[in-house]
């Protein structure tokens, strides 16, 4: 490998993770090989909030797109592409490098382990996965406040 070479990184993480975590992985990663990232946040819903509304979780993750743009750029890292994707996280990936192909996958979030093996199975890439946790607090109040949170945004639902 050159010097020069940049490696292209598609780093994919869920739209709950905390996002300075996320950029300081992504911020050691490069630190370790000089790299160019994509930037990926599939639009998925965790548990039975997906029945009520498959796209709930679309201005989540456009939040979490753009809050993690800025914290990169912020780190000086190069970002070569950001994107909400499909809430199924291995069909957000290979779509994503349909558009911008990557060297390797990096996932980022609590749930990062259960796809890993699908995702390089799925793409040929290199995966790796990185525990990140969650930056949203758990709710409190038993199953009617949860029935509740169906009225309201999903982000405001959850945090």
């Amino acid at each position: 490998m050159s010097a020069t070479h940049l490696e292209r990184t598609l780093a994919v993480a869920d739209w709950d993770a905390d996002p300075v975590a996320v950029t300081n992985e992504l911020a050691a990663a490069n630190a370790r090989r000089p790299s160019v990232f994509g930037l990926l946040v599939p639009a998925r819903l965790h548990g039975l909030a997906w029945i009520g509304d498959p796209k709930a979780s679309c201005p989540c993750a456009e939040r979490q797109l753009a809050e993690l743009e800025r914290l990169a750029r912020e780190r000086g890292l190069r970002i070569a592409t950001a994107t909400v994707g499909d809430p199924e996280r291995v069909g957000a990936v290979t779509a994503s490098l349909d558009l911008w192909d990557a060297e390797r996958v990096v996932l980022l979030g609590r749930r990062a382990s259960r796809v890993a093996r699908r995702v390089a199975r799925k793409t040929g890439r290199r995966v790796a996965r990185v525990a990140i946790p969650s930056q949203v607090r758990p709710r409190r109040g038993g199953a009617l406040s949860a029935l509740a949170a169906f009225r309201r945004p999903h982000c405001e639902a959850v945090s």
